[in-house]
């Protein structure tokens, strides 16, 4: 059983017809009725603003990872182009592979 407490509540006169007018002769009922709906309808906004971050926050995860996947292709295109310009400069090929490894090996100690 529901316990019902009573309040008071000063309403325009305007606002008090409109709900008088849409009110089955239970003027409590109704407004009861519209506060719930009300709260229905702020449940449902909220949970389509907690979607709405979920699926922004899954979008902005997929274009970083394809801005990483485009930051390491170019990093690769240019050691590429370096590796083949030193080459052409007469550095020695199995220098320039075990300079590559020591820059890596100290890379990843980091």
């Amino acid at each position: 059983m529901h316990t019902k407490t009573k309040i008071t509540v000063r309403l325009d006169d305007e606002l008090l017809k409109v709900l008088k007018a849409q009110s089955t002769n239970n003027l409590t009922a109704q407004i009861e009725l519209m506060i719930m709906k009300g709260l229905l309808v702020d449940l449902v906004n909220l949970e389509e603003r907690a979607e709405l971050t979920e699926k922004l926050k899954i979008a902005s995860e997929g274009q970083l990872n394809n801005f990483e996947k485009e930051t390491k292709t170019a990093l690769v295109f240019l050691q590429e182009i370096v590796f083949k310009m030193a080459l052409k400069q007469g550095f020695d090929e199995n220098e320039l592979k075990k300079l590559y490894q020591a820059i890596q090996s100290q890379h990843n100690q980091n």
